[in-house]
């Protein structure tokens, strides 16, 4: 057992690397992309997260959105739905934003996992 911890070590180097990787070149991309503006220091887990609909996405600086979480856009009004996150905020993971008309979150807020925000009931 003991020839095989640097093996192991080494598996755990290269997937530590290997979701550095993702999350620095696909995840935060990908989400920085799809918002309407993002403030300095977004950061993403190494998850895609997912998105659906026609909607606006502002986020202020250090903002981290952990894990993976879902926006969910609802087209039924003349104006696209609006969701933004206050600066220093922190979404952990598997949160769901379900967004008609505007839901905003303040600075520094502190969201723990598997909540859903929504600002309507359909």
């Amino acid at each position: 057992s003991r020839a095989l911890r640097p093996v192991v070590r080494l598996g755990r180097l290269l997937a530590q690397t290997f979701r550095w990787l993702y999350r620095v070149f696909v995840c935060e991309p990908w989400f920085k992309t799809s918002c309407e503006s993002h403030g300095r220091g977004v950061r993403t887990g190494d998850f895609v997260h997912f998105i659906r609909g026609e909607g606006r996405i502002v986020i202020g600086d250090d903002v981290l959105v952990e894990g993976k979480s879902s926006f969910i856009f609802s087209s039924v009004l003349p104006e696209a739905p609006l969701l933004s996150i206050g600066s220093g905020s922190y979404i952990n993971h598997n949160c769901s934003f379900i967004v008609a008309s505007r839901v905003s979150i303040g600075a520094r807020a502190r969201i723990a996992s598997g909540v859903t925000i929504f600002d309507s009931p359909g």
